[in-house]
């Protein structure tokens, strides 16, 4: 994605093409923030509907990882702390909102599909949305002396069900399972 094509460009926007590539990336962003919330103006029901699907709930965590990985680009090519902290909050909010909506809709479901039919590489999502949430408070803590430690306790306190093994395929809110055996 663009944050692979802007890695290569020096803090305060030098280097050419990924310059060019952060700029899209802003604009870009922008436009996927309208059209997801006309999505929720015009369709609500729809959805509701995707939030409880094993195929595409776990899509949602995409605005979470864009947020965030905007924010990181705009920390590591433009120095700009101010916004990539909004970004942050914002992706902070997002990722909350819905891990315990997907999750908690996921898990209490009646018909649920198997671990083959309803686990995929679409979950992974979910993982890099924490992922990006980690890396840009990472990124924001470097030059925040004050407020370093809260900043990055919360990091770290976002990977560590990363890191716990699970036991079963089960939700963070219940030991009911959120697929089928």
């Amino acid at each position: 994605g663009g944050g692979s094509a802007a890695r290569g460009v020096r803090p305060g926007g030098s280097g050419g093409g990924g310059a060019a590539t952060f700029g899209v990336n802003v604009g870009l962003g922008g436009v996927r923030w309208l059209l997801k919330r006309a999505r929720l103006v015009i369709g609500p029901g729809r959805v509701l509907a995707d939030l409880n699907d094993h195929d595409r709930g776990v899509g949602f965590f995409t605005a979470v990882a864009g947020t965030c990985v905007l924010g990181s680009q705009f920390v590591i090519i433009r120095g700009d702390d101010r916004v990539a902290s909004v970004l942050w909050l914002v992706g902070i909010v997002l990722w909350a909102v819905l891990f315990y909506t997907v999750f908690t809709c996921l898990t209490v479901k009646r018909t649920k599909p198997t671990v083959e039919e309803g686990l995929h590489g679409g979950w992974l999502v979910s993982v890099v949305a924490t992922q990006s949430v980690s890396i840009l408070g990472s990124l924001l803590a470097a030059s925040a002396p004050p407020h370093r430690a809260a900043i990055l306790f919360f990091p770290v306190a976002l990977s560590l069900p990363a890191r716990v093994p699970p036991t079963s395929l089960t939700s963070p809110l219940s030991s009911r399972p959120t697929l089928s055996p």
